[in-house]
């Protein structure tokens, strides 16, 4: 496939870290003659900016990564680690409280890997917290939840998929910082 390497280098960028035998690749395609629009929109697209800053900051210096490119790239960062600390914060007290009930949760997607396969909050960002329960459990959870002054945002509600015995809750929606009203 033939890649530009703008992409190429999104490509290489967006993971947690740049395998070993990928460096000087990137090092290669950071001294070409690069679009950098051509790299940054589809970095804040897809929501890699914060991965793309992350692998590019140590190279940025010797490399040529322009500093309004790295600076866009570092606000986006930091913006992504302010936000899942909001949301981390939120998630903490309803866990305790479906935990205080004997509720099993699992928590999915971004919030369980931000910091178990980034190891760094802000590589991930995160929109909502998705937390599987048991179908059986789902009544007690949403009680839970709303008595800790937390409601659905507009019209959504929890979906029930047909599933034997477990169901893809998103109450998230119930706890987003910025998709509710708390208390």
């Amino acid at each position: 496939m033939n890649l530009s390497n703008e992409n190429r280098l999104l490509l290489y960028c967006a993971q947690a870290r740049i395998p070993e035998g990928a460096v000087l690749k990137v090092r290669k395609i950071l001294g070409s003659s690069l679009n950098w629009e051509e790299v940054l929109k589809p970095a804040f697209w897809h929501g890699i900016a914060p991965l793309l800053y992350d692998n590019l900051k140590n190279m940025q210096k010797s490399h040529g990564v322009p500093e309004n490119v790295m600076n866009k790239l570092k606000m986006a960062y930091y913006r992504t680690v302010a936000k899942n600390l909001c949301m981390y914060a939120e998630l903490r007290p309803i866990l305790e409280s479906l935990r205080e009930k004997d509720l099993e949760v699992v928590i999915l997607r971004g919030a369980a890997l931000a910091e178990t396969v980034y190891d760094d909050m802000g590589l991930r960002p995160m929109g909502d917290i998705d937390l599987l329960v048991k179908k059986e459990d789902l009544p007690h959870a949403e009680e839970t939840i709303i008595a800790l002054g937390y409601h659905f945002h507009g019209d959504m509600s929890p979906v029930r998929p047909p599933a034997p015995n477990v169901i893809h809750d998103p109450l998230c929606l119930l706890f987003c910082p910025f998709a509710c009203i708390h208390p």
